[in-house]
């Protein structure tokens, strides 16, 4: 996931941390991300009215959620209510302050230390933190906030070049073992196969086996880690078992509910797997007992993957539920001492459009005019690239499985380049305004 340094420079500002750096190339961008933050300070900021502080900051990343996205869900979450759809709000519409973000990065060449990780910092204030994902916990953007790796693939040992194992730890075994990853409250989201060796079968399919070569059983270290420091820790891998949780009671809580990647929230099956909603609203009950408050990071993943399949069906089915699980979390915090914030790491290829057509048009539908050059339908969702090149359509509306067409071939969709929108409410919201400057990135 793509960090940009004045995000996280507006959020240590209101935890209260320093991120001062002794790399003069890191020193730069955080002082370009500085003098923002200032002129942003001193442009809101009253003799009049105290500068506010959030006591907790949740973070949700819908992966791939560029304005397109947003636009085409709210239209669907209208049409599937009845209506024309262009109406409708999504949960976030209704936040006060908006921004735009820049998904650039630094030549990646340039980036040869250790960057922090904000969870380091909020861990140093007593906050409790907590990551929430439907894809892997090893993936990119969860990963993140707690690895340091060459490679976003080095997921398990396996994956690890055999001369750099000893010296260079795996993604999963640098959240059991280091900081701020085994400090982690909260974990919650698929991936069981890197945490087990390949003499492990998965307790879901068991035609399926773990993919460690180091002969170890991290699910079972990180518990035993838990107990012998007298921690109330749980693990858990099925929906059942996480409705069992006493939130009261349990202070940190490992849920791996897939083998790999969890469903699309389309294909869940609903009585064995949870939705990213259910997992976020059990995440801040346990959080929600620090008294020095929590850092929560929330992640839509698979609305990235169905658009990396040109499948808009999903794409935006899957930005709907990361829409529930924000509703959810403004049910249950106080905004008062909250910051809450909806962004995405980078936008898709999606784009959408069309020539006269009418209002309530369905969006996973055809424009209402043929091609002006050679009298075919089209769709008004199409994409720049992907698998959809070539496909030829009717003009009967799109269902779950239906690839969109694409312009040029490619076996996997690319992202998009352009900027992102970042959603703010809460305390010191409206600092997340104008363009924001993304400067650095962490693992991908």
């Amino acid at each position: 996931m793509h960090f940009f340094t004045e995000l996280l420079l507006l959020l240590s500002a209101f935890i209260g941390v320093s991120t001062t750096t002794a790399n003069n190339g890191a020193d730069h961008w955080y002082d370009i991300a500085k003098q923002a933050l200032y002129r942003r300070l001193k442009h809101f900021n009253s003799k009049d009215t105290p500068l506010e502080v959030a006591r907790n900051i949740i973070v949700f990343v819908g992966d791939g959620m560029g304005l397109s996205t947003v636009t085409a869900a709210r239209i669907l979450k209208g049409q599937r209510a009845g209506l024309p759809g262009e109406e409708a709000q999504l949960a976030w519409d209704e936040f006060p302050a908006v921004a735009l973000a820049q998904t650039y990065n630094v030549d990646a060449q340039r980036i040869m230390r250790r960057v922090p990780s904000i969870f380091t910092w909020a861990q140093e204030q007593g906050k409790a933190t907590g990551i929430v994902t439907t894809t892997r916990l090893s993936h990119a953007t969860p990963a993140a906030l707690y690895a340091h790796s060459p490679s976003r693939y080095w997921e398990d040992d396996a994956k690890v070049p055999p001369v750099t194992r000893r010296r260079c730890k795996d993604i999963v075994r640098q959240l059991v073992e280091d900081e701020p990853g085994r400090n982690i409250n909260v974990l919650l989201g698929g991936g069981r196969r890197h945490w087990v060796s390949m003499a492990n079968t998965d307790p879901e399919d068991p035609q399926k086996e773990g993919r460690r070569l180091d002969g170890r059983n991290l699910i079972t270290e990180w518990l035993r880690n838990k107990r012998e420091n007298q921690i109330e820790a749980e693990y858990v891998w099925n929906k059942e078992q996480m409705e069992k949780i006493n939130s009261v009671k349990v202070d940190h809580i490992l849920g791996l509910f897939s083998y790999s990647h969890m469903d699309f929230d389309t294909d869940r099956n609903n009585s064995t797997e949870p939705s990213l909603a259910e997992m976020t609203k059990l995440a801040l009950k346990i959080l929600l007992k620090n008294p020095w408050g929590f850092f929560l990071v929330v992640e839509g993943g698979r609305i990235d993957h169905a658009h990396h399949y040109n499948n808009a069906y999903r794409a935006l089915d899957e930005t709907l539920a990361f829409e529930d699980a924000v509703t959810v979390a403004l049910q249950e915090i106080d905004l008062s001492e909250t910051l809450v914030l909806v962004t995405a790491d980078h936008s898709h290829v999606m784009t959408f459009g069309g020539h006269g057509t009418r209002k309530g048009n369905s969006i996973l539908g055809y424009d209402s005019k043929l091609s002006d050059v050679d009298d075919t339908p089209y769709t008004t969702l199409l994409y720049g690239n992907g698998p959809g090149y070539g496909i030829t359509k009717d003009n009967t509306i799109a269902g779950k499985n239906t690839i969109q067409a694409a312009a040029a071939p490619r076996h996997w969709a690319t992202h998009g380049g352009e900027d992102v929108p970042v959603f703010a409410t809460g305390p010191l919201a409206n600092l997340f305004s104008g363009t924001i400057d993304q400067t650095t990135d962490a693992i991908d």
